[in-house]
């Protein structure tokens, strides 16, 4: 569902969503299925002349752009939740589609596409576009000036190149975590395999590959979910390592772990045995350390297999139900009113 963001223009009280890659005004910004954001009547200026800073020549008021992970309740949201002074539900005509997993804004005359629209603290404006404007990849978004349902205006972020790149029409009137098949069936399938594992004989040499190799793969799977997470959480312009690395601060990350991690363990580095990870359940930091350099250790010796499918089978137990447990927080905070 879109969200939007605004912040009383202080010569206009007009909003809108404005367009191409312009710059936003300083008053509003719509998120949801995206971001709205109202401006003043000015009309828009080319991003690379205007800044939302630069208000020498012009009354920077308000941005909106599609950035369906900034809506309130969901983890991105904390990069800008202490620059936004309210939010309230607002929805635009138009489709939503998804291009390789990012949620995208068409604007079209039909449809309705249900938002936020986000206010911004006085004087917080600036800091505020800049936090959105860092999250999402300007090659998938352009401005576009918007009329929204209450009548009132505001700059939103439409899809970019809606012809190239096969995006998909998404049939619903917001997006949320549940749409993203790799929170749904991508995790339905780890907890799938993890329970047949779990079923299967270990008393022969094949069979205690078979079970290894499986829980190998459901541990590949899950990770390749929480490099999805960290995307949405911090933005997919960022350094993949780097997001991985904050999984951790999280609202709530650090409490799950310690209430599923009970064990000690350690890791070495396959590349290097001299380089170890710990596993402590209390400290966040450590446990995805460990559990990443499980996952990065691809080639194990035939002789370690029952030590190294205890850790790869039990990291994936742990991390499944971290992961599970913190979507599952996510979905009630979506449902907030």
């Amino acid at each position: 569902m879109p969200a939007k963001i605004s912040k009383p223009s202080p010569t206009a009280e007009k909003e809108s969503f404005n367009a191409g890659q312009n710059a936003p005004n300083e008053n509003t910004v719509e998120d949801g299925g995206g971001i709205i954001e109202a401006r003043s009547t000015r009309p828009p200026v080319p991003w690379s002349i205007l800044h939302p800073m630069d208000r020498a020549n012009h009354a920077i008021e308000d941005i909106a752009r599609q950035v369906e992970a900034l809506k309130p309740g969901l983890p991105a949201f904390e990069a800008i939740r202490a620059l936004v002074e309210a939010s309230r539900r607002n929805a635009v005509s138009g489709e939503l589609l998804v291009r390789d997993g990012l949620p995208l804004l068409r604007k079209i005359d039909n449809g309705s596409i249900a938002g936020y629209l986000l206010h911004w603290k006085p004087g917080q404006a600036g800091t505020g576009y800049a936090a959105v404007c860092a999250f999402e990849p300007r090659k998938h978004y352009d401005w576009l000036e918007v009329t929204l349902e209450t009548g009132a205006q505001a700059n939103a972020l439409v899809i970019r190149f809606p012809n190239k790149g096969n995006p998909q029409h998404l049939d619903s009137s917001s997006w949320s975590l549940a749409d993203d098949p790799a929170f749904g069936p991508g995790l339905e399938t780890v907890r799938q395999v993890l329970e047949e594992v779990d079923c299967m004989p270990g008393d022969t040499f094949v069979s205690n590959w078979q079970r290894f190799f499986r829980s190998q793969m459901a541990y590949l799977l899950l990770w390749s979910i929480l490099e999805r997470l960290s995307t949405l959480c911090f933005g997919p312009g960022h350094d993949p390592m780097q997001r991985i690395k904050r999984l951790r601060e999280l609202p709530g990350m650090e409490d799950l772990v310690r209430l599923n991690v009970q064990r000690t363990d350690k890791v070495s580095d396959s590349r290097n045995p001299d380089t170890a990870y710990k596993l402590d359940g209390t400290n966040a930091k450590k446990c995805f350390e460990y559990y990443y350099q499980v996952r990065s250790n691809l080639s194990h010796r035939g002789k370690g297999v029952f030590n190294e499918f205890d850790k790869v089978h039990c990291s994936l137990k742990e991390l499944l139900a971290i992961t599970e447990q913190f979507l599952d927080k996510l979905k009630e905070q979506e449902e907030q009113p």
